[in-house]
């Protein structure tokens, strides 16, 4: 999350020169988001609350490697959406970032159960990037089921304990 934060934070400054020219920096956003579809997948396109349910489900046929690569390619095209003036919101995108984190972690350590490391992977990324510590555990429950709702808590006040006092998506850097 606070990587996500950063990495926004200095693409946001660096497409400023754009912004007396609002059609150019729609036309490089667009361009970008294309391009990393073509090589990523169409799972990092959309805000991805209908992509993160068989993202997760398939995580042991993507493996790490292809995890990593739809992860990737989904925070290019979330900041990019954010930074060019794409329409849209952060909370989906941010959510299925954390979900896929999550998934990585399962097929990692397959003890760790899905819809656990789903749903702390959410709350951490919502969390880290969002700072909505209760919106966030409950918009994950909702993904998840109410009994995960305790570790879901642990993971919001872990998150928020690290990411306390530093940067946030939008501010200075």
């Amino acid at each position: 999350g606070l990587a996500f934060v950063q990495l926004f934070n200095r693409i946001d400054v660096g497409l400023r020169r754009f912004d007396g020219n609002p059609v150019m920096k729609a036309a490089w956003g667009g361009l970008a988001i294309g391009v990393v579809a073509l090589v990523a997948g169409e799972h990092t396109i959309f805000s991805g609350e209908h992509a993160i349910g068989p993202v997760a489900l398939d995580a042991a046929t993507l493996g790490v490697s292809g995890l990593l690569v739809i992860l990737a390619g989904k925070v290019v095209t979330t900041i990019v959406s954010l930074a060019t003036g794409f329409r849209g919101g952060r909370i989906f995108p941010v959510m299925f970032l954390g979900g896929t984190l999550g998934a990585i972690a399962t097929v990692l350590v397959p003890e760790i159960p899905l819809v656990i490391a789903v749903g702390a992977g959410m709350v951490g990324a919502g969390v880290s990037i969002l700072r909505l510590p209760l919106f966030v555990v409950i918009f994950a429950a909702f993904f998840t089921s109410v009994e995960s709702v305790p570790l879901l808590v642990v993971a919001a006040v872990v998150a928020y304990v690290i990411v306390d006092g530093r940067p946030e998506l939008g501010g200075p850097n």
